[in-house]
Parts: structure tokens; C-alpha cells; sequence
């Protein structure tokens, strides 16, 4: 597995919230003199792997089994989908195909190189844009985000590039 770890801060349970400055430095800003009972939470840390392998003989590993992503913009959901569709678009004429037929070697190829190229990087960015910490950071993302919701070729393009259409090649029968 390739492993980019996340070393800000370590995996922990806090019970006592109101001791914890993490907690106090994300919650202050939004609640300003306003107290929240917090009774436990858990620190999230962010990572993201791609399995060696998505296929090994007629086993065949999708979604999170082959990619695991930060939770921020979906993309793991998206490119679940689009593991399978491929995987399925590649099996089905072979259903019928003789048994000396060679294995699928394209699947393990194409969606890897997917989860390297597009998902990843895409995951990196979605979780920096949420992670701004200043509130004119926000707003500066806000506008355009604004503005590209506002031109509907440019916003056109974002969902198909975060839909990851054009990152799926159909498959090779």
C-alpha cells in the first residue's frame, strides 16, 4: 500500500472537552461566548491509500477496498462507482467468451492509474479548500465557487471534472 500519513496530530478520544485548546481553537470562532456541551470527540485524521493491487487472478478489489480517500468532496463514493461500471463493462462480454480467453489485466491498470491521478490530487484539493482557516480564506473560496456556479460552462466543467466523466475510458472488450 502507498501511505501518505498524517503526523499533525495523533489519533485520540477526548472526554473533557473544554480543556482541549484543539477543540476550543476550531469551536470559538463559531460559537464566540456561547458553550457547547461536548461530551466526547474524536480527533479525525486525514489519509488516503491505493491498494499495490486491484485484481489478482478472478478476484477483484473496488472502491474503498482498492482506494481509501479523505471524506471531504466524495470522491472515494465517485470513484467506487466508477470501479465497478468499468469492472462490469469489462466482464460482460467475456461472460460468453471462451474459457481460454486471457484475464482481465485492463481493470487493475485503468482504475489505479485513476485513483493516482485524478483521485488523489482531487482529495488533496478538497480538503485544503475546506481546512482554510481564516474567514477571509472562506470567503475568497466562497466567491468563486460563486462564480462558477454563475457561468454555466465553467460550471458544467467542474461537475464533470469532480463527477470524474472524463476519467473513464471505456473499456477494452
Amino acid at each position: 500500500m502507498t501511505v501518505e500519513p498524517d503526523t499533525e496530530e495523533p489519533e485520540t478520544t477526548i472526554t473533557n472537552s473544554t480543556q482541549d485548546p484543539r477543540v476550543s481553537r476550531v469551536l470559538s470562532p463559531l460559537l464566540g461566548d456561547r458553550q457547547l456541551p461536548l461530551l466526547q470527540h474524536q480527533i479525525y485524521r486525514s489519509h488516503q491509500r491505493v491498494a499495490d493491487r486491484f485484481q489478482q487472478g478472478r478476484v477483484f478489489l473496488t472502491g474503498d477496498a482498492a482506494h481509501i480517500t479523505a471524506t471531504t468532496g466524495g470522491m472515494g463514493l465517485n470513484s467506487g462507482v466508477h470501479d465497478i461500471w468499468y469492472l462490469v463493462r469489462s466482464l460482460t462480454p467475456r461472460l460468453e467468451a471462451p474459457p481460454e480467453q486471457p484475464e482481465i489485466t485492463a481493470y487493475e491498470e485503468v482504475r489505479r492509474d485513476v485513483a493516482l491521478r485524478v483521485v488523489q490530487p482531487a482529495t488533496d484539493t478538497n480538503r485544503r479548500q475546506s481546512d482554510l482557516d481564516t474567514p477571509e480564506a472562506r470567503l475568497h473560496r466562497l466567491e468563486q465557487l460563486m462564480a462558477r456556479a454563475g457561468d454555466s460552462r465553467i460550471h458544467h466543467s467542474s461537475v464533470e471534472r469532480m463527477s470524474m466523466l472524463d476519467a473513464v475510458p471505456e473499456p477494452v472488450a
